[in-house]
């Protein structure tokens, strides 16, 4: 995937200023930022977070100098957001939103050292972009985003872990802070994903118990699996929730594996029922009738 200027591509010979122009008008390009444009396949293919990904690189292809901050640099070090923010954010003061810009101004944001990501990406700490984040957005986005950064630095301790995020968290203070500290008290290095999560807070609300990452041992085989849940019967089986994400067991061996681990806790006693990342994540209420329509545990 390429962003090109507009001037590049007419220096290129890839267009005229006529065919450009005409190209934009009938949607085969799609402007990102002003003067950057990329095919508008690609850009629809994408999701929502590479998309503000590809809307960074084409703002710091225009202002090199700037810092990200927030969830512009949650995103440019590959935590997951449940939605990216409409502008590009940067740390500095004055001006407010101009074209595609969100300053960041919290004094947390400007005592922040620069550090950068592995493409070479400026950005104040993620710890620092993860607190800023916590205290502005809403629970369930600011958790969701939390735990995928937890995720993100599993094998980077020296960038972040689940110890001083949480402390930080806790002991928020300013502006946020009450959210910030709830989500200090929810946290968990256990969810794997985004969809995770959302389970596990759609459990929570719904007063049922589970035990999370839970490991199994069926036929001399370990299997660790979503959520264990506590409790809850389905004809006399513990009842397994497993939550689907959009990529997994697509390959023909991965079917075969995942077939053989289900028969093996069905022949163990469980009854295993699985959810859809999608359904987690955006049709709560759908996810809740899965469990109701396999026999699983009623609210």
């Amino acid at each position: 995937m390429m962003i090109r200027t507009r001037t590049e591509l007419i220096t290129s010979a890839t267009h005229t200023r006529i065919t450009l122009s005409h190209a934009l008008n009938r949607g085969e390009l799609t402007r990102i930022s002003k003067g950057h444009l990329l095919p508008t396949q690609t850009w629809n293919n994408l999701h929502p977070n590479d998309q503000h990904y590809v809307c960074i690189l084409a703002h710091l292809n225009e202002y090199p100098a700037n810092i990200l901050a927030a969830q512009s640099a949650a995103i440019a070090w590959g935590i997951s957001s449940l939605s990216p923010p409409r502008h590009v954010q940067v740390r500095g003061t004055g001006g407010g939103r101009r074209e595609n810009i969100q300053r960041i101004q919290d004094t947390l944001t400007a005592d922040s050292p620069i550090v950068y990501t592995p493409e070479g990406i400026p950005t104040v700490t993620p710890l620092t972009a993860i607190i800023t984040c916590v205290k502005t957005l809403p629970f369930r986005a600011g958790l969701v985003l939390a735990e995928s950064a937890l995720q993100r630095f599993a094998q980077e301790p020296e960038m972040l872990t689940y110890e001083k995020l949480k402390k930080e968290l806790s002991s928020a203070s300013g502006r946020g802070c009450r959210t910030a500290r709830l989500v200090g008290h929810e946290l968990s290095p256990h969810s794997e994903s985004v969809a995770e999560t959302c389970m596990r807070l759609l459990l929570d609300d719904q007063g049922i118990r589970y035990k999370q990452q839970e490991t199994i041992i069926c036929e001399g085989h370990a299997y660790r699996v979503d959520f264990l849940l506590h409790t809850t019967s389905l004809h006399g089986r513990p009842v397994i929730l497993e939550v689907d994400g959009n990529v997994k067991y697509i390959a023909k061996e991965d079917l075969v594996r995942e077939k053989t681990r289900q028969d093996r806790l069905l022949h163990a006693g469980y009854a295993v029922i699985r959810v859809s990342a999608k359904d987690a994540i955006y049709r709560p209420r759908r996810a809740l009738q899965v469990l109701r329509t396999a026999g699983g545990p009623q609210t």
